[in-house]
């Protein structure tokens, strides 16, 4: 009895590795884009986990991901987009950007949800990036280091932007939403100094640590009435706006805050804090 027991444990543990190795492959495309990902067939679907090189290709010149993969003849929808998948290392300059694999324009089909963690960290994707209103969860650093973009158009059924995940996209000038950021995640735009355009909107309740520190080009006065305190936590994380050189005002509500959000926004002359502030005054 113990033997056959044996023999079937043995069985089921082979059954179990073929079937983890199995949930691996890749799929060449019709412009000869080979496509690794991970699949399930309890739900036909798939996540990129990275991109082969064309034959002759030193890089990528675009990277149009695809909607649906194959094994053999099933079909797989493209759900996720994987931790790190397209990933080039762990920083960016102008020595290494053309040992860089992944280069160009990036696409993204309206079938992803889920962008992981790293997913394009350092690479060299360039130009307009489009989220599309799919995507519910981004990973934290998921653009990091992506100094070629410019454009960030968000996803509408995103009400968060997460730790680190544009941080260091030195050429982002605009990022647009549709108003419906709740919380800018720490060092959410970290280091992002051509950037311009930002959606601080009614909807906005909280702004971590250094969110947008060294945004040098962030200009205006902010309107900051509106974020809201959370078991007396400060809704604005320390250095959220250090070093916004262009910063002209800021409109404060009632809660407490680090004044160090603010450090070295050496044109900040307009400061107005809410009458009912028990913390400040104007």
């Amino acid at each position: 009895m113990k033997k056959i027991l044996h023999i079937l444990i043995f069985v089921l543990l082979i059954s179990a590795v073929l079937c983890i190795s199995a949930s691996a492959a890749s799929w060449t495309d019709t412009d000869g884009r080979t496509w690794n990902f991970n699949y399930s067939d309890s739900n036909k679907t798939a996540t990129i986990t990275g991109a082969e090189l064309k034959a002759g290709e030193e890089r990528t010149s675009e990277l149009n991901i695809p909607a649906k993969v194959y094994v053999g003849s099933v079909e797989y929808t493209v759900t996720k987009i994987g931790d790190g998948a397209f990933q080039c290392g762990t920083s960016f300059s102008s020595s290494n950007a053309l040992s860089k694999k992944y280069f160009g324009h990036v696409t993204i089909p309206n079938t992803v949800t889920e962008i992981g963690g790293s997913a394009f960290a350092y690479s060299a994707i360039y130009g307009e990036v489009v989220i599309p209103n799919s995507v519910t969860k981004i990973g934290s650093n998921a653009f990091k280091g992506c100094v070629g973009l410019d454009t960030v158009i968000y996803s509408s059924a995103m009400d968060y932007v997460p730790s680190s995940c544009f941080s260091g996209c030195k050429a982002l000038v605009e990022f647009r939403t549709e108003g419906l950021i709740k919380t800018y995640q720490g060092s959410a735009f970290y280091d992002c100094q051509s950037l311009i355009k930002i959606d601080i909107s009614p909807n906005t309740e909280k702004i971590e640590g250094s969110a947008f520190q060294g945004c040098h080009c962030i200009s205006g006065v902010l309107d900051l009435r509106n974020l809201k305190s959370t078991n007396n936590n400060s809704p604005l994380g320390g250095n959220a706006f250090a070093n916004c050189y262009f910063l002209e005002g800021v409109k404060l509500g009632t809660y407490d805050f680090n004044i160090s959000a603010f450090s070295n926004c050496s044109r900040l002359k307009y400061f107005e804090v809410d009458e009912n502030s028990k913390y400040y005054s104007s």
